[in-house]
């Protein structure tokens, strides 16, 4: 999606210099190596599935962010993020009332979860607010990150292997 948002950008009259365009391939660069060395003997799905629900997010980080970038020039961020909890929680029930088997977890996931919901909440309300600066498409090349972060944490807290190759990708 950072590719998605920054060859909007440029689609939009933004430009880049040579060294923003290299901290971008850098970033994807890493992100590329570490998912190609990861060792894939865990594998749960087939990569055809996981490469498709891949881009799938990857089309919907990339619209989610350009349209909310591009509101918050019209309004409050804080009231365009709410509207797209309250979208978010439409789309969900509406997925819950076509599926029958409905699990109800225990009241601790469901304030692990709500915990997760509002700093995903404080992460979108940040990079949609990038909309009000110059080249808001940084932000979403940034948010990219999440996912070498991910994997550092991981490694120090939850003791995941990490290779030498990965580590140096990291």
């Amino acid at each position: 999606y950072p590719v998605l948002s920054t060859g909007w950008a440029i689609i939009n009259g933004s430009s880049l210099s040579a060294v923003q365009l290299l901290a971008i391939a850098v970033v994807l660069g890493g992100v590329s190596f570490v998912s190609v060395l990861s060792d894939d003997t865990r594998a749960t799905t087939r990569k055809r599935d996981t490469i498709m629900w891949s881009l799938l997010a990857c089309v919907c980080f990339f619209l989610t962010f350009a349209l909310s970038q591009s509101a918050a020039a019209y309004g409050d961020i804080l009231i365009l993020n709410i509207l797209m909890r309250l979208s978010g929680l439409v789309l969900i029930f509406g997925a819950l009332a076509v599926m029958r088997d409905v699990l109800f977890p225990d009241i601790r996931i469901i304030i692990l979860l709500a915990i997760m919901a509002g700093l995903d909440a404080l992460a979108l309300l940040s990079v949609s607010g990038a909309g009000y600066f110059p080249s808001p498409e940084f932000a979403s090349v940034v948010a990219s990150t999440f996912g070498l972060i991910t994997i550092v944490l991981a490694w120090l807290f939850l003791k995941e292997a990490l290779s030498l190759s990965q580590g140096i990708a990291v």
